[in-house]
């Protein structure tokens, strides 16, 4: 099984963990179990969330026992050099940095010894890798931010926080995608709406995917259309 371990999570989970690091080609191997697992329509499996270094396979013992299942996953993994790295979407976030939505944008580039426009053209250069959704509904911790305007999180966290918010905690960037309270530093926002509970796909990322933010002006972002166009 290489450098993976199964261990039971209660009496209806297994996790699968790799090496715990914050790795893009291990989490690529993660997404890339989970793909592969959901073709083997295996019965009883309820879910499979993927984090960072991890899998976590919900299942329904009534359907598939312990010991079945255990060994449907410890043959996958002796197979693990073998899957194929599950292809990445590539996304373009429009996002307005001005004051109006990015209060915090001068607080980050205080931090980082620089101008806001330095921080928006960093913010921008990079190519981000969804590594997992979690908090909300769709929250992409997001990595490859560079770490030169990476800035810790805000000390008392507000109680609301706009959907579409950009921000910044740690080395990490990420989007609020529903309003909700958030002790991120908020650098702009995105009029693209990331979960929709109505549509066939609720989430506009899935992890494994990769993103790049790009600059609009407030009156780009108010005119901003839900199908993207302007």
């Amino acid at each position: 099984m290489g450098d993976f371990t199964i261990r039971a999570i209660g009496d209806r989970g297994f996790l699968i963990q790799a090496e715990p690091v914050i790795d893009v080609e291990i989490n690529r191997m993660i997404h890339s179990l989970s793909h592969l697992i959901a073709e083997q329509s295996w019965p009883g499996i309820i879910e499979m969330v993927p984090g960072y270094a991890d899998l976590l396979v919900c299942y329904e013992p009534v359907e598939i026992s312990y010991r079945d299942l255990y060994r449907n996953l410890e043959g996958i993994l002796e197979e693990i050099r073998e899957i194929p790295t599950a292809k990445s979407r590539h996304h373009r976030i429009p996002v307005c940095y001005s004051s109006q939505y990015g209060q915090d944008l001068k607080q980050v580039a205080d931090q980082a010894n620089c101008t806001e426009q330095e921080v928006i053209d960093i913010h921008c250069q990079g190519l981000y890798h969804v590594y997992m959704l979690g908090f909300t509904p769709g929250f992409p911790y997001l990595g490859g931010m560079d770490p030169a305007i990476a800035c810790p999180r805000k000390q008392s966290p507000r109680t609301h926080i706009p959907a579409g918010s950009v921000g910044i905690a740690e080395g990490q960037t990420g989007i609020y995608p529903i309003d909700s309270p958030g002790g991120w530093q908020i650098i702009g926002r995105t009029p693209l709406r990331l979960f929709n509970p109505e549509g066939d796909q609720p989430f506009l990322f899935q992890p494994g995917d990769e993103l790049q933010f790009y600059p609009i002006s407030e009156q780009e972002f108010t005119n901003y259309l839900p199908d993207g166009s302007h």
